[in-house]
Formats: structure tokens, sequence, C-alpha cells
């Protein structure tokens, strides 16, 4: 038998390929744990390159406590900082820091701080300015003295990312420094920024941007530009591609990361995404933008999310529906609801048939549709899917409580059909949840979905009804991986432990892959004291199950 000595060095002994793949599969946090297990293991952890590529405080930790590690943090190494001062640390000592250890060759820094002042910036620009290409800065507080986005911009010459959100007091100044700056690198601009006195302007920096590609802003800042926001785009932006206009507290809604790679190498100009996500009817822009578009716009659009609360007016959707966008492959709507004064038992109202219009005739190459509250419309909804959107693969339907359990039923019959399927169905908080749709999912049209299925606030469905859904479900073709998640109102309608790994004993033998959670819905001091209660199964995986019955075993 090994010593046990020598079966711990051995991964020290691996190519040093290997030992990396490895080593990144790991946070920062257990590659610290793992260097105190011996001296080889130590020196092997902190002379890998990739330990030190992130200086962050996300694990707890102040960057500044680090210096006990000097010797190991080549400079060169260190290409990323994120810094949220609510950690404890302090701005001077960690930029002291990376003077000190000459981390000349960082790329990226996301800053969440209370304030930042602009010598502040001179020390990081005189350290790497010329080599960062994205800056995320968030600012809590309003200073006298801090940092503008117009400096930003002056100072980092190759920043292709920037994203700044602060209060400040007014703007007069960014007209004057701003003039005659033409920034070649910049392509990625998001600005969240509330102004004490006067408005914001956005023409400043779009006049200094002549390669942008995106633009992120909260409906609040393009009141003063309005509808011509568009048109200035196209003026001054000629590569321009995405415009996300959203709610000030909504920047937690971003477009897939791959889009701003693929933006970097797309030269054609025009419009490929348009975001438009308002949760207050304070600011009309956004329905001014939807009747602007026209054959131009709609024939390059991929993507188009209107998924705000108040976006898609009865005129807007009528308006929509007499367009075509044949390149058009995600699209988001929500929150759409009837007009209830001419919603009569005799007549559908106009948008109903606007939104079945505009599924089964305007959008032909649709590959993924999110349905998000959806107030109007009947079953037939589903029905223009089928008709209209021949390559849907992606299917999301968030409370769309006028989706019935039948037509949901009858959408995947037809789709089944007609040999068709659909990669990935996701439900959320829908009437619709019952036993009978779980036996049409996992037995009847299994098939239809070939990769996931996700059901969320499975509030009409019980583990015993899954349970007795699996004991019928005897073909194993069809979708490889399920996410559950119950949401209960109360504990006692938690489900018990053992009819959990009863029921899980049993899937596992159905879904390759699968999730389940057990959530409450409270208020938030109930709440509290529930995520405190002990379930054996609250958060569980076909990776974490097997494992628990082969150490049973």
């Amino acid at each position: 038998m090994e010593p046990f000595a020598m079966k711990i060095n051995q991964l020290s002994l691996l190519p040093l390929e290997i030992q990396d793949s490895v080593l990144r599969n790991l946070t920062f946090r257990e590659c610290m744990r793992l260097s105190s297990v011996c001296r080889t293991w130590r020196s092997m952890v902190l002379n890998w390159q990739g330990m030190w590529e992130t200086l962050s405080t996300d694990d707890n930790h102040n960057i500044t406590d680090l210096e006990i590690y000097k010797n190991y943090i080549e400079g060169s190494f260190v290409n990323r900082i994120r810094l949220d001062t609510r950690s404890g640390d302090q701005l001077e000592r960690v930029i002291d820091f990376l003077v000190m250890q000459k981390c000349t060759a960082i790329q990226k820094v996301d800053f969440h701080l209370s304030t930042m002042e602009t010598q502040h910036l001179f020390q990081i620009t005189s350290l790497c300015g010329n080599r960062l290409t994205e800056i995320a800065l968030t600012l809590d507080e309003m200073g006298p003295n801090n940092v503008t986005p117009d400096v930003l911009l002056l100072n980092c010459p190759h920043l292709k990312k920037l994203y700044y959100s602060s209060l400040i007091l007014e703007t007069t100044h960014w007209k004057s420094t701003l003039v005659g700056l033409r920034h070649q690198h910049l392509i990625d601009l998001a600005l969240d920024i509330y102004i004490v006195a006067g408005e914001f302007d956005a023409r400043p920096f779009l006049e200094a941007a002549p390669q942008l590609r995106r633009l992120t802003l909260p409906f609040r800042s393009v009141r003063t530009v309005g509808s011509s926001l568009p048109s200035m785009l196209q003026q001054y932006c000629p590569k321009f591609a995405n415009l996300v206009l959203i709610s000030g507290n909504d920047y937690g809604i971003h477009i897939p990361g791959a889009v701003l790679e693929e933006l970097s190498k797309a030269d054609d100009p025009g419009l490929d995404c348009l975001v438009l996500r308002d949760t207050s009817s304070r600011y009309p822009v956004a329905r001014d933008i939807i009747h602007q578009l026209d054959e131009e716009w709609c024939s390059r659009l991929k993507r188009l999310d209107l998924a705000g609360d108040t976006i898609l007016d009865e005129a807007g959707l009528i308006y929509l529906s007499t367009l075509v966008f044949p390149s058009l492959t995600h699209l988001a709507l929500g929150n759409i609801m009837a007009n209830q004064q001419l919603n009569t038992r005799d007549r559908i109202p106009p948008t109903t048939a606007a939104l079945c219009s505009f599924l089964s005739h305007c959008v032909p190459n649709l590959v993924s549709l999110r349905l998000q509250q959806l107030g109007t419309g009947t079953d037939g909804v589903l029905l223009a899917l089928v008709s209209g959107a021949k390559f849907l693969q992606e299917l999301t339907l968030d409370m769309c409580m006028v989706i019935t359990l039948p037509g949901l039923i009858q959408f995947l019959k037809v789709l089944s059909d007609q040999g068709r399927t659909v990669k990935t169905l996701e439900l959320r908080f829908m009437v619709a949840m019952a036993p009978k749709l779980m036996d049409a999912l996992m037995c009847d049209y299994r098939p239809v979905i070939t990769d996931r299925l996700v059901l969320y606030g499975c509030s009409g469905i019980s583990v015993r009804d899954l349970e007795r859904t699996c004991d019928k479900a005897k073909c194993l073709d069809g979708f490889n991986k399920l996410d559950l998640t119950f949401v209960h109102g109360n504990l006692a309608k938690h489900p018990n432990s053992d009819d959990v790994k009863r029921m899980l004993d049993k899937l596992d033998t159905k879904v390759d892959k699968w999730t389940l959670t057990l959530q409450m819905f409270a208020f938030d001091a109930y709440r509290n004291s529930i995520d405190q209660t002990y379930h054996p199964y609250k958060k569980m995986d076909h990776v974490l199950f097997r494992k628990r019955k082969q150490t049973s075993c």
C-alpha cells in the first residue's frame, strides 16, 4: 500500500497544464486551504500563475491581506481587480499594494466604493492605464472630487467596456471635457447616473465613441433626447448594434456575454438587439421607439426584449403585428393586458388578435421566446406559435395565467403529431401546473422536449404526484435534464424527507440530470426563520443524490 504522503504528492507531479485545469475549478479560498495541506502543495499553489490573475474581495478577504504572499505575486500575472470597500478594504491601501507589486498588466477593474477621487484614478492609470480594457465603477456617495465617466474615457485610451453608476450633482463640464475626443476602442457603454441638478445628456458620449456597438441607459437618462436617440446613434455611432433601455434598478438584466464578443467582430452597421424594459409609465420613450421600427430595422433585428411593465400597450402590439422580423431569433414579451372595455363575449380583444397575428406571421425564424405575465390571449397563443415559429427551440411561460392545462397539453400534442421538438421548456408559476401536465410532459409527449424541462413553483403538483408519474413513465427518450422547484406558502405543506427520497429514487432512473429545490414563499421575517429549518433535500441534484446513495451502500 502506498504511503499517504506519496498519494498526496501525486497532484504536484502532474503536468503543469493538468495542474492548471484542476486548480481553475477551485475558488481562491479553496486554493488557500489546499496550500495548507503540505509544503509541496503550498509551493505548487502559490507559484501557480492563475492564483494571482484576479485579486478580489469576493471570498470575504481583503486584498491588502495578501501582502504576506508578496514574494509569490508576480505583478505581470495580475490582470483583474475586484474591490468592494464594504468588505473593509481601503482603496488607498489597495493601490499602494498594486504599485508595490508592479501590477502593470491589469486589464479589468471592478470597484464598488463609497467614493473615488480623481487622484486615485490617476494613480491606477499611471500604473496600467494603457492596458485597461474594462472598467466597472459603482460609487454609493456623491463627492465633489468623484471620478466621472468622461474622465475615465479621457485617461483610458484602450477601454472597450465601461459601466459607471453614481449620484452626481451636475454635469455641465462634460460637454467641454469631451469636445474633440474620439475614443477608438469603446464598444460597450453602460451609464446609470442620477443627476441632482439637471438632466443627463447622452450626446457628448455618443460623439466621443464612434466605435460604440452597445449602449445601456436607464429611461430617466434619455428624457432630454427622447425618441431622437436612435437617429443620434445612427449619426454618431455608425457601427451601433445594441440598445438597452431599462429602469434604473434593473441593471441585473444583461444581454448574454457572448453577444459582446459578436459585437466586437461585427462589421455591418444596424440594430441587432433592442431591449426596452420599463417598470414605470413615466417615460413614453419606449413606446415612441417601437413606433419608429421600420422595414430596415426589422430586417436586421435578432433580439427583441419588450418585457417591461408598461412597454406594450394595445397600439404598440397592433403596430408590431403589421411588421415582419425575418432575422429575429430571440424574443421576450411581458405584461400584455387586454382592454377590458373591448373584451366582450362575442369578440376577441384587439390585443389578443394582434399577439396571435404577430406570433403566427411576423417572426418566422424565432428560436427562443419568453412570455411573461401574459394577461391577454387564450390557448390560441400557443397554436399561433406552432403555425408561425417553425424553428422554435426554447419556450418560457412565466406567470401566463391565461394559458390553461388543456391548452398546454394540446400544444404538446400538436408538436408531437407534426414530429417537431423543442430543446427547452420552462414553466414558472403557471395555473396549469397539475398532475395531468406532468403525465403529458414525462410520459405521453416526453420526446417533444429534447434537452431540458424547468418547472418552477409547482404549487399544483405534490411530490407524491411526481412519484406516480415516474411509475407511469417507461420511455427514457426525450429530455435529459429536469429542474424542479417546489414553492410552498407554509412549512406544513413542505414534503417530508421520506416522500422526497422515495420520489427521487424513481426519478433518478428516468432522468439523467436533475435538480430539486424546496423553497418558501413568505414574508422576509418568516422566510428567514424557515430557511434555517433543516431539510435533507432542500437543495439536491443528481450528483449529490447518487453520492449519498453510494455512501449509504
